[in-house]
């Protein structure tokens, strides 16, 4: 179980993107408002939603979850996604993702779970698009999932499933024309950018990065004007 006081220089550490899963007690994920006056941790138990106090954390409030692993926040801040990683999810070896409303104060009402593509094992990154009606998750062994999102923004069933040739953890962002680009995590490099339905509009060979990718009028991106950095 996750202790209730965090050191704070450890949690600011994770705020910042630089704790490693082992940092805390069973720490596994980690999202907090852009506020940041509070952040949700995904552990071993559940997820807590954190709180500043004193020279430290506390545990404001906690909600149990099956395996929690990765989790994101909506573009306003409503909606937490969760990414799990259960011994089986409906007795099949799959993963799956949660949706929390996050209520005044960071306490959490769960809205509704999806099944990820059967092959989505281990999810541990997820994304949402910037208008919340998309959402990726990498799981281990380079699969991808995309989930159409509902209006209530519980996860819809998953409308496209990819394998990659990386065997490194994928890195999944969304840029602000909702194209999803796929990266290496051990090397950062994007090698894929693909539309909302998952279809591949540009990608690259394991020495190559994708830097950019210009639409035309119609937003479409066109492959000629990506522009690709090589090692």
């Amino acid at each position: 179980m996750l202790k209730s006081l965090v050191s704070r220089r450890g949690f600011l550490n994770g705020l910042g993107g630089a704790v490693a899963a082992t940092a805390l007690p069973g720490f596994a994920g980690l999202a907090y408002a852009s506020d940041r006056r509070v952040a949700f941790v995904a552990a071993t138990d559940g997820i807590h939603t954190m709180e500043p106090f004193g020279t430290g954390w506390r545990s404001r409030s906690f909600i149990a979850a099956d395996a929690p692993r990765a989790m994101v926040l909506s573009t306003d801040a409503k909606t937490l996604y969760v990414a799990n990683a259960p011994e089986t999810y409906r007795s099949l070896p799959t993963g799956s993702v949660t949706a929390y409303r996050v209520a005044t104060g960071g306490t959490l009402r769960r809205i509704g779970s999806s099944r990820l593509a059967l092959s989505a094992v281990h999810p541990h990154a997820l994304a949402v698009s910037p208008d919340n009606g998309l959402l990726a998750i990498a799981s281990e062994g380079g699969i991808l999932s995309l989930l159409a999102v509902q209006p209530n923004r519980h996860p819809g069933q998953v409308i496209a499933a990819h394998k990659t040739l990386i065997s490194e953890r994928l890195t999944v962002t969304f840029d602000m024309d909702s194209l999803l680009h796929l990266g290496n995590g051990s090397t950062g490099r994007t090698f894929r950018v693909s539309s909302r339905d998952g279809f591949e509009l540009v990608s690259t060979g394991p020495t190559a990065s994708v830097d950019t990718v210009a639409l035309d009028t119609f937003g479409i991106a066109d492959a000629k004007a990506a522009l690709c950095g090589y090692a």
